[in-house]
């Protein structure tokens, strides 16, 4: 998306987490298979707000898996 919170610069990225996962692979190329759309991109009122989001979509993103196992 293009980071509507913390930047004025519409230039569309992706970030990815990696959930249980240590290993240091900055600046390596990694491919991504999207698997579950969590949600829109939105504009948050600040940090606090952001990371509130940010754990509901891990804990979104862990039950997506948990039911994924079975």
């Amino acid at each position: 998306g293009i980071n509507p919170t913390f930047d004025d610069v519409h230039k569309v990225t992706i970030e990815v987490n990696l959930l249980d996962f240590d290993k240091d692979i900055y600046h390596l190329p990694v491919r991504v298979k999207w698997l579950k759309y969590l949600r829109p991109e939105l504009k948050f009122d600040g940090i606090d707000a952001l990371i509130t989001q940010l754990k509901q979509d891990e804990q979104d993103t862990r039950d997506y898996f948990k039911t994924k196992r079975g």
